[in-house]
């Protein structure tokens, strides 16, 4: 374990007391040699494509460059800032949806469509892409997975197929209609081959310990659900589900052989999207009061955000290592983004001061120590900034 020595505030003097380190937007009147450590909040981006009404899937590939595929024209639009600037690449190949992205690893993208079952591939990190054709008379990819190592998964509608990449999504094998369901809404590689797929109509779990190539259906019938829609992969096996039709969140701790069942979420109908932030926090999209919900203790329990800036559905999020995530609506493909605002956007987590004219924006280093007035507490930064105890 590494130890880390205290020093005095008097010992550094690249560092002084900060007054807030939660502050997302920067204070109207503020005065010279004012300090901060720059926060998050959720900031409303807007309407990137006119016309689109949901931004379906979100993927972050790397190096602050993310993804969002939209409805009802099929567009994919690309970041490279961390989700603060947008450029529009336009409607891709016809199609109106686009479902689902899988980032491979070296530039390699793919994207799922509808209403032709198309699978997209870029091998330029989502710049440009290349059109492979409808997959076994499909109509919609609705997800997809990478698995490493070249294999990739894709789940369909309306037949319920899963679909099997070995060589990054060139050639596919149809692996057939899986227990008489008729939509694969989700995928989730949970790493050692372990894989979960999310089904409707009959709400079933599908689950492979052999990267895809066969599957057994958990068939938990808990509650009445009827589509599992979304996964988030935690950490030490611990996933979570959510489900449409009656806003449920199920947990499980053993790679997804057994299921809780955590009851249906401030009286929403779906859970569309769940994510991953690390260090046990997890968010959870839905509809239809467009809320996002938040928990700190891997999913066990759920704080209500309340409903983001009017929209109906949070359909899809994406998470950066910065600790940033942006999340796609329906009702006006809006993208939001949870991090500052104002003159501090792009700097979160930074130390910012007011130089009496402007701010000034100072990336921490790992081992740097913060002092909060506001708190009277001692942060150190190592990816993030985390309250320091001795021995930690």
């Amino acid at each position: 374990m590494t130890e880390h020595y205290v020093p005095t505030l008097t010992e550094f003097p690249w560092q002084m007391p900060v007054l807030d380190k939660d502050l997302s937007t920067p204070p109207e009147s503020p005065s010279k040699g004012d300090r901060y450590i720059a926060g998050n909040d959720w900031v409303d981006l807007g309407q990137l494509v006119p016309g689109e009404m949901i931004v379906w899937a979100m993927e972050y590939l790397e190096n602050g460059i993310v993804l969002a595929g939209t409805h009802q024209n099929g567009h994919i639009v690309r970041s490279t800032d961390y989700g603060v600037n947008w450029t529009d690449l336009g409607q891709q190949f016809s199609e109106s949806r686009i479902y689902s992205f899988a980032y491979l690893g070296s530039g390699i993208v793919l994207a799922g469509t509808g209403h032709s079952g198309k699978i997209l591939r870029s091998t330029d990190y989502g710049e440009n892409w290349s059109d492979l054709g409808q997959q076994f008379s499909q109509i919609w990819i609705t997800s997809l997975a990478d698995l490493g190592s070249g294999i990739v998964l894709a789940g369909t509608a309306e037949d319920g197929k899963i679909l099997r990449s070995v060589d990054y999504g060139v050639n596919w094998t149809d692996l057939g209609q899986q227990f008489s369901q008729t939509h694969i809404y989700s995928l989730a590689d949970l790493g050692g081959g372990i894989v979960l797929g999310g089904a409707a109509p009959g709400g079933e779990i599908l689950r492979s310990v052999d990267y895809g190539v066969n599957w057994t259906s958990i068939n938990h019938k808990i509650g009445g659900v009827t589509h599992v829609w979304s996964f988030a992969d935690l950490e030490n096996g611990i996933v979570l589900a959510g489900t449409r039709d009656n806003g449920k969140i199920l947990r499980s701790t053993d790679y997804g052989v057994n299921w809780t069942d955590l009851g249906q979420q401030f009286s929403q109908l779906d859970i569309e999207s769940l994510v991953y932030l690390g260090n046990g926090v997890a968010l959870a999209g839905t509809g239809p009061s467009g809320k996002i919900l938040r928990s700190t203790d891997y999913g066990e329990n759920w704080t209500d955000l309340g409903q983001q800036f009017l929209q109906i559905d949070i359909m899809s999020f994406a998470c950066f290592e910065n600790g940033v995530v942006v999340a796609g609506t329906n009702n006006d493909a809006k993208i939001l983004r949870f991090g500052s605002a104002g003159d501090w956007i792009g700097h979160e987590q930074d130390i910012v001061w007011y130089d009496g004219s402007d701010w000034q924006f100072v990336t921490p280093q790992p081992g740097w120590f913060v002092w909060t007035n506001n708190e009277n507490k001692l942060y150190c930064y190592r990816t993030s900034w985390q309250e320091y105890s001795p021995g930690t």
